[in-house]
């Protein structure tokens, strides 16, 4: 099992996309400018800027930092903070981390056809398997969890082989101080290693 994505999200309203400039990001100190891949892409809409150690899209009701795969959140810690220090578009509601992992089981039993169930919810993960979605309220650090589990077969087409499984985890948290919505959120992103250990962990519960 290995990580493969990892995404942190802030979302709330009026944020302003065409704000996010390479000079902006460099000069508040999120990015030097020798680590920037290339120019952004903007429009009203959307801002998508690259680095070497993490690419940021910034849209008009969410904001989401994607954390390159062999790159630590020590690593990027920094440039996060940063980043929400100097946040003064709009207004932020919630919070999340995303997790996407990847499995490739050895276990001719749990790779057999039967065990691909149909997607369901449920509260808890007594009977989590393929295909489920889970829900756990108050999680972690008082965030709601969704987890699905997915079979990936090869091709596209579930009639080939199933080539591995994959998992996605959110963690949602509302951000409930108005004036301190940012902090609340930086808090929580810094809990970043703790929720991925516990999403793991979980995953190993259920595979």
């Amino acid at each position: 099992m290995r990580i493969t994505a990892r995404s942190l999200v802030l979302a709330g309203q009026g944020f302003a996309p065409q704000a996010i400039t390479d000079h902006w990001l460099i000069t508040k100190g999120v990015v030097p400018e020798s680590k920037i891949f290339s120019p952004r892409v903007a429009t009203n809409q959307f801002a998508i800027v690259t680095s070497s150690d993490f690419s940021l899209q910034v849209f008009p009701e969410k904001m989401q930092f994607h954390i390159n795969e062999l790159v630590n959140y020590s690593h990027i810690r920094g440039s996060l903070h940063k980043l929400l220090d100097n946040w003064t578009f709009g207004r932020a509601t919630a919070c999340g981390i995303n997790v996407h992992c990847l499995l490739n089981p050895s276990d001719p039993e749990l790779l057999s056809r039967q065990n691909l169930k149909p997607t369901k919810t449920i509260h808890g993960l007594e009977r989590a398997r393929f295909g489920t979605l889970a829900v756990l309220e108050n999680a972690i650090e008082g965030a709601v969890m969704k987890m699905v589990i997915a079979p990936e077969f090869e091709d596209g087409d579930p009639s080939n082989k199933l080539r591995s499984i994959e998992a996605d985890f959110n963690f949602h948290l509302p951000l409930t101080q108005e004036n301190g919505a940012l902090k609340e959120a930086k808090l929580f992103f810094d809990q970043y290693e703790k929720i991925s250990d516990f999403a793991t962990t979980l995953l190993a519960q259920v595979s």
